[in-house]
């Protein structure tokens, strides 16, 4: 065999360079001929379906591939592009048949497959894949039953290139891709969705990654499907679904992680926020901007600057502090909220001489209880979980958004009604019967967004004055109104007891005392 750099035995042939020639970004109207003067060896490479080592050249316009068998003879595969596709070909055999019929295959070709010379040829290339992020192509062997087609990277035939352009001048068009676009799209099917629904354990989505030969294997039939019966093809179909599954999962998790790793860099003051989803494979809403606080809407002001504030040396229950200047008790004890819920809570703010260590300083200190965005196992989408226990009375979080206007919330209301969406909190503690202002977190909003509904909840929103002390605009604190336990579900009611509302929606909470309805 010719080694590059040197001359051959045969003065008919000369040496063309083919290394600028691409393969990686051949199409189908790509111009390149592959001339019949060239010899190359580009050296020892693995052959996947066989499991020998592998030499492929180009001579005198076909194409060679040798490859050594089990018992250490040489064989040497020749692809020409003038070889003729048989008429019939057999049925491809399954991933597990051939497991099981390997033993019983013959250790050479048939005999149509046998030249003069000693050589086997290669037919044609049956079909292109992307397998764990390699394009691979299905290779036909001359002699061998279609059992024995196997996916060979684009490095084994990279000198076959007469081989690799007659594939892609047959499949030119929107056809050569056909079946990996209606694969990489069924994620979005009804039968993707009833394949997941079949991997479900008590709502968990679990599943074990199917290894790469078995895939191959399992590609190979699919991709040949016509040659297999019903059963073997839906065995198939089940393996590349579950490959198709792996790769989603697998990029899933990482843009789920810059989620995370996005919402504790905006909030690095506070406890630490994870995202898990074991149940489908949704990501970070597109349309939805976290903020840490209230942002105006169109023609809404929030006022930032307080008229008046305390002058207590030590705030408490028995001091001058805020409260008093409302007519109010004082709201904590050791850091946890003692007041019923309904009751207003006045902190004390940027205008009163304590420091920032005040007792009555808990909703502006931020969260200090570590929370998790997880996807429920009940239907109800994203919820927030606990990863801690937490003691009743404890400050949990605000409910933050855009505030707009009454009638801007009537708009938007009728829009999330049809849409089934519930983000809308009035503003209305100091005036139920004339409501203002109203919070939107639908676009914009915190980690309060994805908290559900329950008609039996653990925690409630209270309505609290720090630096803004306009009646109409309080802040929206969550606390905790029993003990909630690590992992459980945090939740708060959306609505009251009035069913007399117009607008309902279905309720999923599922609790004893499930009221089947939130009323609006």
């Amino acid at each position: 065999m010719a080694s590059e750099g040197s001359t051959t035995a045969q003065p008919h042939l000369h040496k063309q360079d083919l290394a600028k020639l691409d393969i990686s970004k051949l199409t189908a109207l790509s111009p390149e001929v592959i001339s019949r003067q060239a010899t190359i060896n580009i050296g020892t490479i693995g052959h996947v379906a066989h499991g020998k080592s592998t030499v492929v050249k180009a001579i005198s316009g076909v194409q060679t591939v040798r490859f050594k068998n089990e018992l250490e003879r040489n064989i040497t595969i020749k692809l020409g592009e003038d070889s003729k596709q048989p008429k019939k070909r057999k049925k491809v055999e399954t991933a597990y048949r051939k497991k099981r019929k390997l033993k019983k295959a013959p250790k050479l070709p048939g005999l149509p497959g046998l030249q003069k010379d000693g050589k086997w040829e290669l037919e044609y290339i049956l079909d292109m894949d992307i397998i764990f992020g390699e394009r691979k192509f299905l290779v036909k062997w001359k002699g061998w039953g279609d059992e024995h087609n196997s996916w060979e990277p684009l490095r084994n035939i990279y000198n076959c290139q007469a081989a690799i352009i007659s594939y892609f001048k047959k499949n030119k068009g929107p056809n050569l891709e056909l079946k990996l676009k209606g694969l990489k799209s069924a994620q979005d099917s009804e039968e993707f969705e009833n394949f997941m629904n079949s991997l479900r354990v008590d709502g968990q989505l679990v599943f074990e990654e199917p290894s790469k030969e078995d895939y191959e294997q399992a590609a190979t039939t699919y991709f040949n499907s016509e040659y297999n019966t019903d059963s073997e093809k839906e065995e198939a179909k089940k393996i590349v679904m579950l490959h198709k599954l792996t790769v989603l999962r697998r990029q899933q998790r990482l843009q789920l992680t810059d989620w995370q790793n996005e919402l504790n860099l905006l909030a690095p003051n506070e406890a630490p926020i994870t995202v898990e989803n074991l149940v489908d494979l949704e990501v970070a809403p597109p349309h939805f901007t976290y903020v840490a606080n209230y942002i105006p809407g169109p023609g809404v002001t929030i006022p930032e600057d307080p008229p008046i504030g305390c002058t207590c040396t030590a705030c408490g229950a028995e001091s001058m502090c805020c409260h008093v200047h409302h007519d109010a008790n004082f709201a904590y004890r050791d850091g946890k909220l003692i007041v019923r819920q309904g009751t207003p809570i006045y902190e004390c703010n940027k205008k009163c001489s304590c420091n920032e260590k005040c007792p009555n300083r808990v909703v502006q200190a931020g969260r200090k209880v570590a929370l998790a965005i997880y996807r429920t196992f009940n239907g109800c989408g994203w919820g927030i979980k606990a990863k801690e226990a937490i003691k009743t009375g404890t400050f949990i979080c605000q409910y933050v958004g855009e505030v707009i206007t009454n009638e801007e919330a009537e708009v938007r209301g009728r829009r999330y009604d049809a849409d089934g969406k519930t983000y809308l909190f009035d503003l209305d503690f100091n005036d139920p019967e004339n409501c203002l202002y109203t919070v939107d977190a639908a676009m914009y909003g915190n980690i309060s967004h994805f908290i559900n509904h329950s008609c039996n909840p653990n925690s409630g929103i209270f309505a609290v004055w720090v630096n803004c002390l306009d009646p109409n605009i309080p802040c929206l604190g969550l606390f905790a109104l029993r003990d909630i336990e690590a992992e459980e579900e945090i939740t708060f009611s959306y609505t009251s007891t009035n069913d007399s509302s117009s607008s309902k929606m279905l309720c999923k909470c599922s609790s004893v005392n499930c009221r089947k309805y939130l009323f609006f």
